[in-house]
């Protein structure tokens, strides 16, 4: 992953980060409040030996201390010696309980040992482990009775322990910004996991990681889109109007054969706005006062007459079949400046009827009569007749929908097109988030741009790449 990539896991996983590092500041409070108060004390003490009369007596001393005192901190936890103590001072405890709640720690260059107790209380706590100290003085002092005169070894309390003022542990503050960073670690890793899992097409950028076709130009989701489908006509001043302009321009650029003036629409998947994008690049096209046909070469599940609100009875299936003259098929719509041609009636062979002579000679027909002939045709990965369709057209314009296809299907769906050997004039991109759309950094309205170029100081960079033959300097509209 770019470093691009974690910005975009924290710009679109951002509520769940404030969420989650919400909830670990509150636990790490709520922690806080509920653990039990618990104080602890130390207490320090060393071991005596008696005065050397040379120097070889006192190198003797010091060793026999530091080699002691490791000793006297293993016995400072057992029966010997904490059970005097619970005894002296009426503990509710057992030796063994005790003992987890004493740590002694011996300091052998020193020859000295602490022994820190937790407790309850600030004074039970210094009472305890001054208690413990004393008992272990004693013990040593017994342990070490029958050579007392030879070697003179005590274990002196030199720092008693003092009743604390404040619980052991981290302070309230300190537990809440630790839960904050553990949520921020546990959201930064949900987010990470789902950008490395979730393999939806989200962005321009997110297509560049499937395929370096040309990226002709995205549009936005829009929550009216189902009752407003046609926007270039019925909203012709909106954001996704003006989207569709982008991809007619571009698609200018892709430099469209002039003697197969006619591409095919398709997707990868049902339901990624293949139709509504034909319909409206078509009313685009038809705006510059180009004539324009709209065919529905979808002989399976056609859509264009109900979106167009037209009658579909007689269309592309009747004339292949001689069931009517395309004259008599097509639909004139001065309002839109179009020429629709809907499926007709539903073939029982629509595949073979894509690949016929008929086909050919209807689509030599139209390259006479109209400036651009644009055909809806099926999803790529649910049947072939895109695929074949692609074969007989000037170009395929692919349309893939935003957080819907994923980058495996995508690419299958242009492996379809690459064995078929047609020619991908670019891939669209439908209903893309605001959000996305801003974080793409798209800039159409600063028009297409061919490869390598930049944009102009202080703008940003587009991401739309567009392929242009060198003889072709100007768009084809």
């Amino acid at each position: 992953m770019e470093f691009r990539d974690y910005l975009n896991v924290l710009t679109r996983s951002w509520p769940v980060i404030i969420v989650l590092a919400l909830v670990g500041a509150l636990g790490g409070l709520g922690f806080a409040e509920l653990r039990p108060a618990t104080y602890e004390s130390t207490a320090r003490a060393i071991v005596s030996t008696p005065p050397a009369e040379n120097v070889g007596d006192l190198g003797g001393a010091l060793t026999f201390g530091q080699q002691a005192v490791s000793g006297y901190a293993d016995l400072a936890t057992t029966a010997l010696v904490l059970q005097p103590v619970i005894d002296s001072l009426k503990l509710d405890t057992t030796v063994a309980q005790l003992a987890r709640d004493v740590d002694v720690v011996p300091v052998t260059d020193q020859a000295a040992l602490s022994v820190s107790v937790q407790a309850s209380t600030p004074a039970g706590s210094a009472r305890v482990a001054n208690a413990i100290v004393a008992q272990l003085a004693s013990a040593v002092s017994d342990l070490t009775g029958a050579d007392a005169d030879a070697t003179g070894v005590e274990l002196l309390a030199v720092d008693p322990a003092v009743a604390p003022a404040a619980p052991a542990g981290p302070p309230a503050w300190l537990l809440a910004v630790g839960g904050l960073l553990i949520g921020l670690v546990i959201a930064l890793g949900i987010g990470l996991a789902r950008e490395l899992f979730d393999t939806r097409v989200r962005t321009p950028q997110d297509l560049a990681r499937v395929t370096d076709t040309a990226v002709l130009g995205t549009t936005i989701r829009d929550a009216a889109a189902h009752r407003r489908p046609l926007v270039v006509r019925d909203a012709a001043g909106s954001r996704r109007a003006e989207d569709y302009r982008t991809v007619r321009s571009n698609l200018g650029f892709a430099g469209l054969d002039e003697s197969k003036p006619s591409i095919v629409v398709t997707s990868a998947l049902a339901g990624e706005g293949k139709s509504t994008a034909a319909a409206n690049l078509a009313l685009t096209v038809a705006d510059l006062g180009r004539r324009v046909l709209l065919v529905d070469g979808d002989l399976r599940r056609p859509g264009l007459a109900k979106l167009l609100g037209i009658d579909g009875t007689t269309g592309l299936a009747d004339v292949l079949v001689g069931g009517a003259t395309f004259e008599q098929a097509v639909q004139r719509s001065v309002a839109d400046a179009i020429d629709v041609l809907p499926a007709g009636t539903l073939p029982s062979n629509p595949n073979e009827l894509a690949q016929s002579a008929a086909m050919d000679e209807f689509l030599d027909l139209v390259a006479a009569e109209y400036d651009l002939v644009i055909i809806d045709t099926p999803p790529l990965l649910a049947v072939s007749d895109a695929a074949v369709l692609s074969q007989r057209v000037g170009g395929t314009v692919v349309v893939a929908a935003a957080n819907r296809v994923k980058r495996a299907q995508l690419d299958s769906a242009l492996a379809v097109l690459d064995r078929a050997d047609a020619r991908v004039l670019g891939t669209v991109l439908t209903m893309v988030s605001n959000r996305d759309a801003e974080q793409s950094a798209v800039r159409y309205a600063q028009g297409p741009q061919g490869p390598g170029s930049e944009s102009s100081a202080g703008a940003s960079t587009a991401t739309v790449r567009i392929s242009r033959p060198a003889d072709q300097q100007r768009s084809a509209w």
